[in-house]
C-alpha cells in the first residue's frame, strides 16, 4: 500500500500535507511528459520538444525539491516519489520510528507550504 495512504490512515497526515504531495506527484508526472500524447491517445515514438507545460512542471519539482532540502529528500523519494511504507525506510536507514516520522512530517510540511505558495494550481 502507499506510504502516503498509510500514513493518512494513521492520522499523521494533514489535507494540506496530502495535497502538497499529489501536487508533487502530478508534476512528477508532467515533467517526464506523460500527458504528451497524440489524438490517438498513444505517445509518439518520437521525443518531442518539451512543452511549457512540461517545464513549468520541472521548475516546481526543482522548487519544490529545493524547499524540502537535501536532508529530507530521500525520504520526499522514498514516500512521495516510490510510494513505500515509513517503516521499511527507519529500518533500512537504522533509525528510531519517531525520527523518521518527525522527518517524514517535516517533509510533508515542506511541500505543503511550498504547493500553497506562488506555485498554488
Amino acid at each position: 500500500m502507499d506510504g502516503l495512504r498509510l500514513m493518512w490512515s494513521a492520522g499523521l497526515v494533514s489535507k494540506a500535507q496530502w495535497q502538497g504531495a499529489e501536487d508533487f506527484r502530478r508534476d512528477l508526472e508532467l515533467s517526464t511528459g506523460a500527458s504528451d500524447k497524440n489524438t490517438t491517445g498513444i505517445r509518439s515514438a518520437s521525443i518531442p520538444e518539451p512543452g511549457q507545460v512540461q517545464l513549468d512542471a520541472i521548475a516546481r519539482m526543482r522548487g519544490a525539491t529545493k524547499a524540502v532540502g537535501q536532508i529530507l529528500s530521500p525520504i520526499l523519494n522514498w514516500i512521495v516519489v516510490e510510494g513505500k511504507a515509513l517503516r521499511p525506510f527507519y529500518v533500512a536507514c537504522r533509525m528510531r520510528h519517531q525520527t523518521a516520522e518527525k522527518m517524514a512530517v517535516e517533509m510533508l510540511d515542506k511541500l505543503a507550504d511550498y504547493y500553497s505558495g506562488p506555485y498554488k494550481k
